[in-house]
């Protein structure tokens, strides 16, 4: 899966790109522009104070195949049974398909664990009024060779599939 950025705007004018080149997910998958509760995030639990929990469905192409697309699948927990109520409701519109949540909360730790904080991430925070955006990015959230490489191969790949 390529991570990308979509935005549609009233004008009718769009702006997609991907993590790679798109500022701001660089620094949202480096972790370094999250806010400072995140990384010690009191919510993150399997049992959440919620009726309904949605969540990126990590890992959806290993337990619900069928329901991969490539684009992104949600997960969603029903906490309580107003929760339950509410998508009972809806779920005659949506396509959905029940799975074992234990399975489904493996690949997605995200949603349950808060993330650590990066080393460099207090530095970027001191410097994001001082230094343009997109020197920050170049300097903390710089994108190794390795990982170039492995997309331009993943690239490639789907072309020639």
């Amino acid at each position: 899966m390529q991570f990308s950025v979509f935005f549609a705007f009233a004008d009718k004018t769009e702006y997609c790109e991907n993590f790679s080149k798109d500022l701001f997910m660089r620094t949202f998958h480096k972790y370094l522009c999250l806010r400072s509760s995140c990384y010690q995030c009191g919510f993150k639990t399997i049992n959440r104070n919620s009726d309904i929990t949605i969540a990126d469905f990590w890992g959806v192409q290993k337990i619900a195949p069928e329901m991969f697309d490539d684009k992104g699948t949600s997960l969603i927990l029903l906490q309580s049974p107003k929760g339950k109520g509410i998508f009972d409701r809806i779920k005659s519109d949506v396509g959905y398909l029940e799975v074992d949540c234990k399975k489904s909360i493996q690949c997605n730790s995200a949603a349950f664990r808060s993330v650590a904080k990066p080393v460099n991430r207090n530095k970027f925070m001191e410097n994001i009024d001082i230094v343009p955006y997109d020197k920050l990015v170049r300097k903390y959230a710089r994108i190794s060779l390795f990982k170039k490489i492995i997309s331009i191969t993943r690239r490639v790949y789907r072309k020639l599939k």
